[in-house]
């Protein structure tokens, strides 16, 4: 598969979302990034598996679901750990994380933040069933 490149309308869109990174700016302009980012990093990613099944078949996927695996750390296909060096854990990491967990379908990532002398962690959950509550046999007494 041949790799055309990105169009310039990609590079506008990617400044544009520096500088506005925002839900309300991102909807609005959705359909240049479906059409001028994304449909072409699919086909990035397309080219790039296609030159892997040779030497690493077992990193292939499917492109449309690769290009939001960003995570840092993957532990035994279950665990996922972020890390960080911010002055703070935030919400925007928080919701980070929870986009690596909707986007790879797991439950369980650990934040980490290696900023500070004292390591500031966090354990987020995502989609978790909760279980129904098992009725005791009554004590004997």
């Amino acid at each position: 598969m041949n790799f055309p490149g990105f169009p310039p309308q990609a590079i506008s869109f990617l400044r544009g979302l520096k500088r506005n990174n925002r839900r309300e700016w991102f909807q609005a302009r959705k359909h240049v990034y479906d059409g001028s980012v994304k449909q072409p990093m699919v086909a990035l990613i397309s080219a790039l598996f296609e030159n892997m099944m040779d030497f690493a078949p077992d990193y292939v996927g499917e492109p449309e679901r690769t290009i939001y695996r960003f995570a840092d750390i993957l532990v035994e296909d279950v665990l996922v750990i972020e890390l960080k060096c911010a002055e703070r854990l935030s919400n925007e990491h928080t919701a980070q994380c929870l986009n690596y967990l909707r986007a790879s379908g797991r439950t369980l990532c650990l934040l980490v933040n290696f900023q500070k002398p004292k390591v500031e962690w966090t354990r987020i959950v995502h989609g978790f069933p909760i279980p129904e509550p098992v009725d005791a046999p009554p004590l004997a007494g």
